[in-house]
């Protein structure tokens, strides 16, 4: 009996809308700031309330003299800034704004979390002043003079405000308490719904931490807190002073809010949590972080609604201004509550942003048409401030209250927009309507995207009605379905009714915000306003004032572009006349980079290709065989004709004969010369991918060719760009977690404590060969003994050596094998010579056949999973070694090559302080796992099964799957080693007789557990590689024709099982089938490989098929059997 099929899912859009809502009321709240400082003597008061829009004050009000952008400007000179949280939004635009306006700033204290000072300073260089935001500062001072302007000004602490003492060393801190004129506080968790012990660590005691120390600093003036509008609570509508909080305030009456208390509650919670999660679950540490964290979690939310706070995040943050009311004592204190930051209106950068914030994912869900309803009144106001404006505010409310000496209350201002400009939803709707209107938005058929209609829910309880018709419904009726079924959609109902659980979670903790309708006063700031004195060009650089932003022009004109800055012709248009260098181009990779930018861009100068050849004429040959003689350059073709095609070629590329393992690329100098002359970019893919390379061959190819292309971009006076392709896993032996696109030092080791020194390694690598040659050496391979005389050892010796020796030296620094380890080493001498010129490391992970663009399913060989599929194809490959819910992360060939145009556009000539690095990968934004492979590839082959020799059909086997090493290890030794050794016992029975056959199977045997011992770990690698870099580059793709779709390197656009069914299994069986498919395309990886494609070859699937290959052939004279 067949078993009925049964499909449900989550529309992704209901959860695109709370996660709107989330990002909406979340990280756009990011960056608040607190400063302190010593008060001039002021007369204070308290606004009571605003009758028809003029304020009534009480008697020993405010006064504020006369504001400019001299005074403003002349008060930071000289000045010493410690800020916190400077790696934020508005953490960048305040340090940008002050040393722009005000180079004469003594220094700039920016505390960052590090494990020492010189990680502090790559922090603070790689996200705050290697930034575009800092470009207006790099035009003014030059590149070099740029860099000493920063070293000058800005000192990078490594520490923590979550620390007493803020994890300074005592000297450093009294040194630092002696020089400060201006405390910032921006820092800040902004998570709803984050672990309360985090929450209290950073918010509260982080407040009191710097308390202590401001009251440590003889020369402080200001003390400035950048708290939240929304520490107002659960206040839905009315208007919303702009009171200070006091210790012990509750927003429920009659409750008194001890912060001491809540601080003791959760220490002691913490610490039976702990004692009882250990009990039940044997210790395992696991098991009790995932249950502290979810316990930690709703013990935060329950503790902020038990005193009326909506969530974790404005609870802590409204504790934090309690804890400064009660520590400050005689500090001047003024405490900034912003309201939603948006972009920059103005200075020094329109539209800039970082990353996508706030409203951009509503923006962007529209655009794309995935957002189909929304949870919220279009009439509501959405109280948003361009991110420039606050950081004007903050400045000027430092001078106006520095060196306060009698302050009453602390000044508190709202810079918020709600009552003086109001922007509704249906102000942002309407933009973005107006926007894609006359910038519609393309799909990939080339048709424009209708701009449809949103439902609107008005009320949550619409909402919960709309999601229990069209999803919990459903559920339900899958779940009877399943228990009928004894149980057989488990683990599809399991995980859809996660989701569903999900989204109602995030309704419950973010939905009220959807309707928050009050309008914050801001009464303060307004005063603060009028005594600005407007008269020049400068005094607008400081405009704070909401009233002067059209809202419809602001989202029309500069944020949503903001949002979506790059596309087709931009990237086309970069390349015209361009002259570019290329090395790695018969690989896979190379390949199609060559083809895309020929084809997108016919008037490009010039594409250099580097190849191995004995004279240009034997390069040009390998070009035209290896890279524009194969059917990936069909469509080429096809636009020319034969003649033309040719004709094309010739005038556009030209081939070089040399190669990056030698100096001056083994060129002559007279060709390298005028090269040097012409070239606008260089990319470098060549690489050796073997993880079992030589060790001298592979410091020649990924090491010692970076420094050569380096030395020769120094010649390049035109060059505009220089790309680097290394890989994901440069990571190392990281087998879970969040991996992050973090650039690699020289020196950096994975191992604590050790130091890697390249320049070493080289020494030791033609020691050892010097001493290896001079030494006597037995070469085992045939079982006899080599002659061994100074340079005369036997190339398997030394070979086999070298091997070693890479996998050693791998292994000593916390790498896995030699590919990786070298790749690093790459990326260290990249950031070590490369000076001035601008620079793009791109980290592919495992790349696999294109999705679209020119040829669906091509690749060159069999590639890294491909393994896999054939060895399933043709029911060679009986078990699998590595859990199939493992995620394999793959990333079409195509989508690595518009990645890396879209990245070389976007930071082209360059000035930078650190290199930007992006990880072209999928783990994150949409993971595939080997189930999904699996699955795949048993759906296409019951639909396409394969015939055998003999005219039948080969049947799909189950396979049997080792979800541990140790599995694997076990079933090795019981199938195949116990009956070696008993072979081994008759062989010396019977004198002999079988040793050849012995020695052949117990080589085999080793070469696999050889292949383990390498590979192995991959087959479990369970990281998840961070792709914020390129998820912000992705977001500036506007996508509003079909050349901008031929530019997606989107992984969310990918359907993993319509990929892998109907395009990568097809192109795999496809090229295997080919006359020109054989033996040494099916292993690649297994031999030494110079192939310059970039990529991980031997990743988990390639480790996983080999392992399995090995003994597991129902044919003992099949070609994949004997190659074991």
């Amino acid at each position: 009996m067949r078993v009925p099929t049964f499909s449900i899912s989550i529309d992704p859009r209901a959860t695109l809308v709370l996660e709107v809502l989330t990002l909406l009321l979340e990280s756009s709240l990011q960056g608040e700031i607190y400063t302190k400082g010593r008060r001039r003597k002021r007369k204070t008061a308290s606004i009571h309330k605003v009758e028809g829009g003029e304020e009534t004050r009480s008697p020993g009000t405010m006064t504020y003299e006369s504001m400019d952008a001299a005074r403003i400007i002349g008060y930071f000179k000289g000045k010493s800034i410690l800020i916190t949280g400077s790696t934020g939004f508005l953490g960048k635009i305040l340090v940008e704004k002050i040393l722009r306006v005000q180079p004469d700033t003594k220094k700039i204290y920016l505390l960052v979390r590090g494990t020492d000072a010189s990680s502090a300073k790559l922090r603070v260089e790689e996200e705050v002043i290697g930034t575009e935001l800092f470009g207006l500062l790099r035009e003014k001072h030059g590149a070099k003079g740029f860099q000493q302007f920063m070293d000058d000004k800005i000192v990078a602490l490594a520490g923590d405000i979550i620390y007493e003492n803020l994890g300074l060393e005592p000297s450093m801190l009294h040194q630092l308490a002696k020089d400060i004129d201006v405390i910032v506080n921006i820092a800040a968790t902004t998570n709803f719904y984050e672990r309360y012990d985090v929450s209290l660590d950073v918010n509260v005691m982080g407040v009191k931490h710097l308390c202590q120390f401001a009251h440590q600093c003889p020369r402080l003036k200001m003390f400035m807190q950048v708290s939240t509008a929304y520490v107002c609570g659960d206040v839905r509508e009315g208007i919303i002073l702009e009171k200070p909080i006091n210790p012990g305030d509750s927003l429920r009456e009659g409750m008194h809010l001890d912060v001491d208390a809540e601080l003791s509650l959760v220490a002691q919670f913490k610490e039976e949590l702990r004692a009882s999660l250990q009990e039940a679950d044997d210790g395992d540490a696991a098991t009790t972080k995932t249950a502290e964290r979810k316990s930690m979690k709703e013990l935060g939310l329950q503790r902020a609604r038990h005193f009326g706070w909506s969530n974790t995040y404005v609870f802590t943050k409204a504790m934090g201004e309690m804890v400064l009311a009660q520590l400050r004592r005689d500090m001047p204190v003024v405490i900034m509550r912003p309201s939603i930051i948006t972009s920059v209106l103005a200075d020094p950068l329109p539209g800039w942003m970082q990353g996508t914030r706030t409203i951009d994912t509503l923006i962007i869900g529209y655009a794309e048409q995935k957002l189909s309803c929304f949870l919220g009144d279009l009439s509501v106001v959405v109280d948003v401030i361009p991110g420039d404006m606050v950081a004007n505010a903050m400045m000027a409310a430092m001078v106006a209250h520095s060196e306060e000496t009698e302050q009453v209350a602390v000044p508190v201002y709202h810079i918020t927009s709600s009552l003086r400009n109001p922007a509704t939803y249906g102000v942002l709707y309407e933009s973005g309507r107006r926007h894609f209107y006359k910038n519609p938005r393309v799909g990939k058929d080339g048709k424009i995207i209708p701009t449809k209609e949103m439902r609107i829910f008005t009320t949550i309880a619409q909402f919960r009605l709309y999601m229990m018709l069209t999803f919990k419904l459903p559920l339900e009726i899958l779940h009877l379905v399943n228990l009928l079924l004894c149980g057989l959609f488990s683990r599809l109902y399991n995980d859809l009714n996660r989701k569903y659980k999900f989204v109602m979670h995030l309704l419950d903790v973010y939905g009220p915000f959807a309707f928050f309708n009050g309008r914050f006063d801001d009464i303060n700031l307004e005063r603060l306003r009028r005594t600005m004195a407007m008269r020049t060009p400068e005094d607008h650089m400081f405009n704070f004032d909401p009233k002067t932003v059209d809202w419809n022009d602001y989202f029309t004109g500069i944020h949503i572009p903001g949002v979506l800055n790059m596309d087709a012709a931009r990237i086309i248009g970069y390349f015209k006349g361009k002259s570019i260098l290329i090395t790695g181009s018969t690989g896979f990779l190379g390949k199609i980079l060559v083809e895309k930018i020929l084809r997108v861009q016919p008037d490009t100068n010039k594409i250099y290709l580097l190849v191995r050849g004995m004279d240009a004429s034997s390069a040009k040959l390998r070009i035209e065989e290896e890279v524009i003689g194969t059917e990936l350059f069909g469509l080429l073709r096809e636009k020319h004709g034969a003649k033309g095609f040719q004709q094309f070629m010739d005038d556009k590329i030209v081939a070089l004969a040399g190669d990056i393992i030698y100096e001056n690329l083994g060129l002559e100098p007279s060709m390298l010369h005028q090269l040097a002359k012409d070239i606008d970019v260089i990319v470098n893919i060549a690489a050796t991918t073997n993880f079992y390379e030589r060790y001298d061959v592979s410091l020649d190819v990924n090491v010692m060719g970076v420094k050569h292309l380096c030395q020769f971009a120094h010649q390049c006076p035109r060059l505009k760009m220089f790309m680097q392709v290394s890989t994901a896993y440069v990571c190392g032996d990281i087998r879970e977690g969040l991996i992050l696109e973090k650039r690699i030092n020289p020196g950096d080791s994975l191992r604590e404590g050790i130091h890697l020194d390249v320049d070493a390694e080289l020494s030791l690598v033609a020691q050892f060969k010097e001493e290896l040659r001079a030494s006597p050496v037995v070469d085992d391979h045939d079982g006899g003994i080599a002659t061994a005389t100074k340079n005369k050892t036997t190339t398997t010796t030394e070979r086999k050596a070298m091997k070693e020796l890479g996998l050693q030296r791998a292994r000593h620094f916390g790498w896995p094998n030699t590919y990786v380890f070298t790749k690093a080493m790459g990326e260290m001498v990249l950031a070590q010579l490369r000076r001035d010129i601008p620079v793009v490391i791109m980290r592919p992970s495992i790349i696999t056949s294109i999705l679209a663009d020119p040829l669906p399913g091509w690749m060159q060989g069999t590639r890294t999973i491909d393994t896999l599929i054939i060895g399933y194809a043709k029911q060679n490959l009986s078990c699998f070694l590595g859990d199939l819910s493992v995620v394999v992360d793959v990333i079409p060939g195509d989508m690595v090559a518009n990645a890396m145009m879209a990245a070389m556009v976007a930071h082209s000539e360059e000035k930078q302080t650190v290199v930007p690095v992006y990880h072209v990968t999928s783990s994150l934004r949409n993971p595939a796992t080997y189930s999904v492979l699996y699955e795949s590839g048993r759906r296409h082959f019951y639909k396409n099964p394969r015939i055998g020799k003999d005219g039948k059909i080969i049947p799909t086997k189950e396979m049997r799957f080792f979800t541990t090493i140790a599995q694997f290890r076990l079933y090795m030794l019981l199938t195949f080693k116990l009956p070696l050794e008993i072979l081994h016992l008759v062989n010396l029975l019977l004198c002999g007789l079988f040793s050849r056959l012995y020695n052949d199977l117990n080589r085999k045997y080793k070469f696999v557990m050889h292949l383990l011992d390498v590979y192995g770990p991959f087959a479990f690698f369970n990281g998840c590689f961070d792709d914020m870099n390129l998820e912000r580059l992705r977001l500036t793709m506007a996508m509003r024709t079909p050349e901008d779709h031929m530019f997606n390197f989107d992984p969310k656009t990918i359907d993993w099982d319509d990929y892998f069914t109907t395009i990568h299994i097809p192109g795999v069986l496809n090229q295997m089938d080919s006359p020109k498919w054989n033996l040494e395309d099916m292993t690649r990886f297994l031999h030494s490989s110079n192939d310059g494609s970039g990529r991980n070859s031997g990743a988990a699937g390639s480790t996983v098929c080999l392992l399995c290959l090995g003994f597991g052939g129902s044919d003992e004279d099949s070609t994949e059997r004997r190659i074991h």
